[in-house]
């Protein structure tokens, strides 16, 4: 071979050379933008994912929440309807159960008495007038009536009143003390307000 030819083939041995290591360096090159890429893409994918999550999370929360607030709205309608028939149903038993306590001996002295004690407390101590419901036997009334003239000094006028369906009136000059079954039930809103507060604390 001569000297030409070996310069020749040594040219082309350093060209083929070059030519690998530039297609290596392509090559490698090639292949880190490969992985950056492959990295790139995994590192979008899970925070894609964890946004999906939490903003199905945030949705379930919400769902959860307006669930909640559904049922303790249901609830609590619920007791409101309970309570108000609770009431209807006190209401109507009322009028009854004071009409029982006025035909009971024991029970209608204790209302005659209350109601006497509550004007001497509340009245001007001058000439008074009973109107009574039938149905207060003579000696219950006339022991009443024997406390009141002690206490204002002079005997009350007494009369009884049919329409009255139980319980008594007491009138001393302008001012009245209502002590009927009407009086007794006349202010329905605090007698339901009384009745909601009892039946509130009951378990």
């Amino acid at each position: 071979m001569s000297n030409v030819e070996r310069q020749m083939q040594a040219m082309l041995t350093l060209l083929e050379e070059d030519r690998r290591r530039q297609c290596d360096a392509l090559i490698a090159d090639a292949q880190a933008r490969a992985r950056r890429v492959v990295r790139q893409a995994q590192r979008d994918a899970r925070a894609r994912m964890r946004a999906a999550f939490a903003a199905e999370r945030q949705r379930l929360d919400e769902q959860i929440k307006a669930a909640a607030a559904r049922l303790q709205t249901e609830r609590r309608l619920s007791e409101q309807q309970r309570l108000a028939q609770l009431l209807q149903l006190a209401w109507q038993m009322l009028p009854e159960a004071l009409l029982e306590r006025w035909q009971d001996p024991g029970r209608r002295k204790t209302w005659m008495a209350q109601a006497i004690d509550s004007a001497q407390r509340l009245l001007p101590h001058e000439m008074w007038t009973l109107q009574v419901a039938p149905g207060w036997p003579a000696e219950e009334r006339d022991q009443a009536l024997q406390s009141v003239a002690r206490c204002l000094g002079t005997m009350p006028a007494c009369s009884e009143l049919a329409e009255l369906q139980a319980g008594l009136l007491i009138i001393a000059g302008g001012n009245r003390l209502d002590a009927t079954l009407g009086g007794l039930l006349a202010d329905r809103a605090a007698i339901e307000a009384r009745l909601l507060d009892y039946l509130e604390r009951q378990p």
